[in-house]
């Protein structure tokens, strides 16, 4: 279906994810690094970068990824589990309630 709507002169890069998955611990944890790097890479570098091609593109988030690799160090969580339960639910009393239902429902 998707060929045939599409122009064929045109390249469709499709990212598939299984929702589901996001709702278990060790998944949750795993994909929060992910958007971590995402966030930096965003920040760090592309945000703010003109790319004339894909090919532009892709060599500076190789540079950028191999740049990140020699500078890695263990992430180590500093927050206590309490604290943050306590956080969640001032959140769930607080001004924040409707947001905090909104992202609950997404989440939970």
């Amino acid at each position: 279906m998707i060929d045939r709507r599409t122009s064929k002169d045109k390249a469709l890069h499709l990212i598939c994810d299984n929702y589901a998955t996001h709702r278990h611990p060790n998944v949750k944890v795993w994909l929060s690094m992910v958007e971590r790097f995402f966030r930096s890479i965003t920040v760090d570098r592309l945000r703010a970068g003109v790319f004339q091609s894909v090919d532009d593109l892709e060599k500076v988030i190789a540079v950028y990824i191999t740049a990140y690799n020699k500078s890695l160090r263990p992430f180590v969580w500093k927050a206590k589990v309490s604290d943050i339960l306590q956080k969640v639910m001032r959140a769930k009393k607080g001004r924040r309630k409707e947001w905090f239902k909104q992202v609950e429902a997404i989440c939970w």
